[in-house]
């Protein structure tokens, strides 16, 4: 009974990932205290419209003929504000993910790490713009330059997240939304947050050559930070607990991302029911992340039910810093052609093509120290007498990069079904297709451990020093497929009122393979009672896997649009977002989003 109890107080810090001595034995289960955080718009170019949010955000820029989705396929669409201004304000809802809690890893491909998961959902907030704004205006008297302005908003304050990831089996690419997963810790006392902000501008610059060619540039900059702490001067205290115990910890983090996207459009006019859209753009983007933290632990007693006399005394403490950054670009460009048959139809071929590059850096430093120390005095007549040390120190880095093709196109029908209604139809396919390959080397991992017992006289001294080195490399591959099929029907009530209403399938799948390669080198050496024991061996293996997952979705889109005079409009949608995020996030919820526009 006692063997089982010791073996659940030892295994129940690692499974919360807190940082306390029990783990110093096993230097592999370290994890990174704050892993990578990744959101939807690092390294994308930013735009929005009324109906682009959540599952419809992809199908909305190529369907809907919104002016803001127009300019959202080409900025040369701006041109349709030639000789008018235009200004638009809106605001949205932000729903909760639903992520699983993955420890160790994305599926747990890899069976050596398949213990370390607790398939349990945790909420957590989507993060997005909820305030976007726009306004675009004729400088000149000619009407030829349309100049125009966008900008969406982002703050989000919540509580202090530990953010779990495991440095042994770098998931990023195979599933974004591991790395994301956010596990609160329970604290009694001190600080508790964490503040993101976001800010993403964009400029507008077009020029109208004639009726049948325009042209305009789009410079967008988004800038992402996060800050917060989480500090506790003593937290976990338990009048029940076996020992008093106090508890202390001090936990920071800072995130800060942003990126430039230069991109230029051209629109031909072919003929009286013909014309053509191209575009081409380049990104450029920097992200980087530090935590910090601290971590003290103390358990003291003089006295105990089942001694005479008894004294315990443990005390711990653990530091670690670990960081990363990301640098990318990526390279873009598109295809419009609309093709009006007759006054009631037109047909809208779409294609987009992308290629991303990133180069990944990571590396963490850690050292903890502990002492024990014990007294007892057993029938007044054997006195049992401990004292144990531990001493860690952990320094690694590695480097990696990632590759991504995406490739997306889709085909449409704008119908005139007469009595003020209209279809809208279509199909859209995406697929990506990404490569990540990373490097990771602890230079030095060094332990020491020491333990003396005297037990009525006799000494018992033994020390155990152990120096760790190891190489990982993995490469990893995500496959990606999504199609969609949207029908929207349009109808409009005189001039006051238009409803819309829709349906839209998704179907999504994802393949991930990964080849791992490690290689160990070890140094142990030995003291017990006088003797001195030394041993070095190195060990390799590989490893490799295969996974896929299947979603098929449907979604129901409502709006109504109020109509006062000519040039303004109030928009009140509605939507499902019931979607699969990543492998181990999906959305299942209502979205409403209210917005207001004018032309001047």
């Amino acid at each position: 009974m006692k063997s089982i109890l010791v073996t659940l107080l030892l295994l129940l810090p690692s499974a919360l990932s807190i940082p306390v001595m029990a783990q110093n034995f096993y230097p592999g289960n370290y994890f990174y205290m704050v892993a990578e955080d990744d959101q939807s718009f690092f390294f994308e170019p930013s735009g929005f419209s009324p109906l682009q949010t959540g599952v419809f955000e992809d199908i909305a820029v190529s369907l809907s003929d919104h002016p803001l989705s127009a300019i959202n396929r080409n900025p040369a669409s701006v041109n349709q504000f030639s000789g008018k201004g235009y200004a638009y304000l809106d605001v949205k809802t932000l729903p909760e993910e639903n992520v699983r809690n993955y420890y160790g890893c994305e599926v747990c491909l890899m069976s050596q790490m398949a213990y370390i998961y607790l398939p349990e959902p945790t909420p957590k907030r989507t993060q997005e713009p909820f305030l976007s704004t726009a306004l675009f205006v004729n400088p000149l008297e000619n009407e030829r330059l349309i100049l125009g302005v966008a900008y969406q908003f982002m703050q989000m304050k919540e509580s202090y997240y530990r953010r779990v990831g495991y440095p042994y089996g770098f998931t990023h690419l195979s599933d974004p939304g591991l790395l994301s997963v956010d596990q609160q810790q329970s604290f009694l006392g001190g600080e508790d947050f964490f503040n993101k902000y976001g800010h993403f501008p964009t400029a507008y610059a077009g020029y109208r050559f004639s009726d049948d060619i325009n042209v305009a540039l789009k410079l967008s900059y988004n800038n992402y930070q996060g800050r917060g702490s989480m500090l506790s001067d003593n937290f976990g205290q338990m009048d029940v607990a076996p020992y008093p115990q106090t508890n202390n910890f001090d936990r920071s983090r800072h995130i800060n991302y942003s990126h430039w996207d230069l991109s230029a459009g051209l629109q031909l006019r072919l003929n009286s029911t013909m014309d053509a859209g191209f575009t081409a753009g380049f990104l450029t983007g920097d992200q980087g992340q530090t935590a910090r933290e601290y971590y003290q632990q103390e358990y003291l007693n003089e006295a105990h039910p089942n001694y005479d006399d008894y004294y315990y005394n443990y005390d711990s403490n653990f530091s670690q810093r670990d960081g990363f950054n990301r640098t990318g670009q990526r390279l873009y460009g598109s295809l419009e052609y609309n093709w009006q048959q007759h006054e009631s139809r037109v047909f809208r071929l779409t294609y987009r093509a992308s290629r991303a590059f990133q180069d990944l850096g990571y590396g963490l430093t850690s050292s903890s120290a502990g002492s024990y120390e014990s007294q007892t005095f057993r029938n007044s007549d054997e006195e049992v007498f401990r004292i144990s040390e531990d001493l860690q120190s952990t320094y690694s880095d590695g480097a990696g990069d990632f590759t991504e093709w995406r490739n997306q196109g889709g085909f449409f029908l704008i119908q005139d079904l007469g009595n003020s209604t209209q279809l809208r139809t279509g199909f859209q396919v995406l697929h990506v297709s990404a490569e990540e390959t990373v490097s990771e080397v602890y230079q030095r991992q060094y332990e020491e451990h020491t333990f003396e017992r005297v037990n009525d006289g006799p000494l018992t001294e033994s020390r155990y020093d152990r120096e760790h080195m190891r190489e990982l490399d993995v490469t990893q591959n995500k496959y990606e497929f999504t199609g969609h099929i949207p029908l929207i029907l349009r109808r409009s009530f005189g001039d006051l009122f238009s409803v819309e209403a829709g349906v839209l399938g998704t179907h999504q799948r994802f393949i991930r393979t990964y080849d791992q390669y490690f290689q160990y080198e070890n140094d142990y050496v030995t003291v017990q009672e006088g003797v001195m024991e030394a041993e070095q061996n190195e060990s390799d293996y590989r490893d490799n896997g295969r996974a896929s997952d299947n979603w098929t979705h449907f979604n129901l889109y409502g709006s109504v649009v109020y109509s006062p005079f000519d040039q303004f409009q109030l928009r009140l949608m509605t939507f499902s977002d019931r979607r699969q995020i990543n492998t181990v996030s999906n959305m299942d919820a209502f979205r409403f989003r209210v917005s207001a526009e004018i032309e001047f």
